[in-house]
């Protein structure tokens, strides 16, 4: 059913530890990450998966820096493909975390997707993960609070051709989206693998709720098959544009 392209959107980017999206590994090293959403077209719809970070200058201080450039905020990332927010039928979220669900109130039409534990968790984490959720302990109202979610269910079918599965161990609630597109299954890993090298060494993020977790995920992964979209890699905006071009439905 090879109906759908993906491409990832540049919303920004950040730099951080290396050690932090790498379990134990490279630390000291310094990486930059992408900040993308993906955006999927195909069969009459228009879906994101994840929808980015707010603005720098409205970025909680302690995930700065954080660069987002003119040509890089969501309203200019859309018109590059020849898309308008209310163009935008359906979002799915792999995580609550940040730098994954704003952008939310430009979106009129949309259906908002999420499962129910990773809401539960984010509206009441653990005490060194409020930042991660901008919970509102920490003095930041989350857009999550104001989104009346649809919630999924493991191994859903959310419209043909485009399946949510379960992957927690870096949230609680996390999943995964499995694409059919033009090129064959693709799969928007979110963090659970959020560059390449974790997915193709088996590292786990070093940000997580569970190891044990993390690897199971990587074992659903592989029995999903296809070909696996991480995170946050730069890389991803040469590597994981599946079909079509900018301006093409």
């Amino acid at each position: 059913m090879g109906i759908y392209t993906i491409t990832p959107m540049n919303l920004g980017r950040v730099t951080r530890e290396k050690s932090f999206f790498t379990y134990m590994t490279d630390p000291g090293k310094k990486q930059e990450l992408a900040v993308p959403s993906f955006l999927i077209r195909g069969g009459g719809y228009n879906i994101l998966v994840d929808t980015g970070g707010p603005l720098p200058e409205a970025t909680a201080p302690w995930h700065l820096p954080y660069e987002v450039n003119a040509d890089e905020t969501m309203p200019a990332q859309l018109a590059r493909y020849g898309v308008k927010p209310e163009d935008i039928d359906l979002i799915i979220f792999t995580h609550l975390h940040w730098d994954h669900c704003y952008n939310v109130e430009l979106f009129p039409r949309a259906h908002f997707f999420v499962t129910r534990r990773e809401l539960e968790y984010a509206k009441d984490p653990l005490p060194r993960q409020e930042w991660m959720y901008d919970s509102p302990r920490s003095g930041v109202r989350p857009p999550y609070l104001d989104i009346d979610f649809h919630f999924t269910e493991d191994e859903q079918e959310i419209v043909p051709g485009i399946r949510v599965f379960l992957t927690p161990g870096h949230a609680p609630g996390h999943q995964s989206v499995a694409v059919e597109t033009v090129a064959g299954r693709y799969i928007l890993a979110g963090d659970i693998a959020p560059l390449y090298e974790n997915w193709e060494k088996r590292i786990p993020s070093g940000m997580l709720m569970n190891l044990e977790e993390c690897y199971k995920s990587f074992q659903r992964i592989e029995k999903m098959g296809g070909t696996v979209i991480p995170a946050h890699d730069p890389q991803l905006f040469s590597r994981a544009v599946v079909g079509g071009r900018p301006g093409e439905r």
